[in-house]
Parts: structure tokens; sequence; C-alpha cells
């Protein structure tokens, strides 16, 4: 019966180097201690970056996935869709006020996140003022968010059926991120 104590060997094997170890390993480090030296402690270099740029970074997925197409998706997409002059020209400007408002709500973004980072680094936060805090970063955030989904249905509104039935299929988007609600 050679089998069986071969088994318990394979068995009992890695039971038994654990009895050599030098100690518990330590923790592993928190994904997040990448931020300790940022900028802004809570915000990436790839968030404030996105930020300062006035891009979307994520801030309209609601409009995106559900079929209403991005000014810079749509001018990217140009040929594709086969935009005229007057399209291109009226997405261009939509992107255009989008930017000029998205940049300095995105910088407001950022000073709301240092105030709230600076009250906790130097230990000032109290519950009591942490509602303010939130609260400010909270609607700067959807302040910015609100600038680029209205940018999104001004673009919708450029588009016919056809160009976002393609955009929808040129993004890679399923047969779910078509009209569950009317377009314009």
């Amino acid at each position: 019966m050679p089998a069986p104590r071969a088994l318990l060997a394979i068995l009992l094997v890695p039971t038994l180097g654990g009895c050599f170890d030098s100690g518990p390993s330590p923790p592993p480090a928190s994904r997040y201690a990448e931020l300790e030296g940022a900028e802004v402690r809570g915000l990436s270099d790839e968030e404030l970056r996105a930020l300062r740029a006035g891009e979307g970074y994520g801030m309209a997925l609601p409009a995106e996935l559900n079929g209403y197409a991005g000014p810079k998706h749509v001018l990217d997409l140009g040929r594709e869709l086969d935009l005229t002059t007057r399209q291109r020209e009226d997405v261009e400007a939509i992107r255009a006020a989008m930017l000029a408002a998205a940049v300095p709500a995105g910088e407001d973004v950022i000073r709301k996140a240092a105030a709230l980072e600076d009250a906790f680094r130097a230990r000032s936060v109290t519950s009591e003022g942490l509602g303010a805090l939130t609260g400010d970063l909270a609607a700067a955030r959807a302040d910015l968010q609100a600038i680029h989904l209205r940018a999104h249905l001004a673009t919708d509104a450029v588009l016919t059926e056809h160009q976002r039935a393609l955009y929808r299929e040129l993004r890679g988007y399923g047969a779910g991120a078509h009209d569950a609600h009317a377009h314009g």
C-alpha cells in the first residue's frame, strides 16, 4: 500500500513546511499607499490630470452606456459617422463649451478634495464639520458630472438616429445600450 503513504506525504508537506517559517510575514501594503505622497491625497495623478483637462473620467457613463454619444468620441468618429459640416461645427461648439465649464469645475473638485484632506492631515476635522466638507466636495463633483452629462444630451440632439445606432456599434455597445428612451 505505497499509494496511501505517498498521498499522505503529499498532503503533509505543505503543512510541515509552515513549521520552519522564520515568523509571520508582514501584512501586504495598502493599495492606497501610493496616494500617500500624492498632491491631493485621495485623488490619483490620473484623476488630477483628468480633472484639470476637463475630461469626463467616467462621469458621463450613465449617458454613454445608454446611447447618448459624447462630443469627444463623436468628433473622433466623425468620418465613420459621416458627420456633416454643420454637425461637426455643432459638436465642436458643444465640446468647447463643455471644456470651458468642466476645467474650472474640475479645479473646484480638486480644491474641495484638498480641503477635506487638509482637515484630516491637520487632525482638525470634527464630526460636525465633516458634513460640510464632504457636502462641498459632493456638490462640486455633482456640478462637474452634470456638465459632462449635459454635453452628452446636447450631442445626442445633433445626431440622426442612424448615427446614434452607428455610434453605439462603433463604441462596442450591445443591444442593451439603445433606445429604452426616446431620442430628440
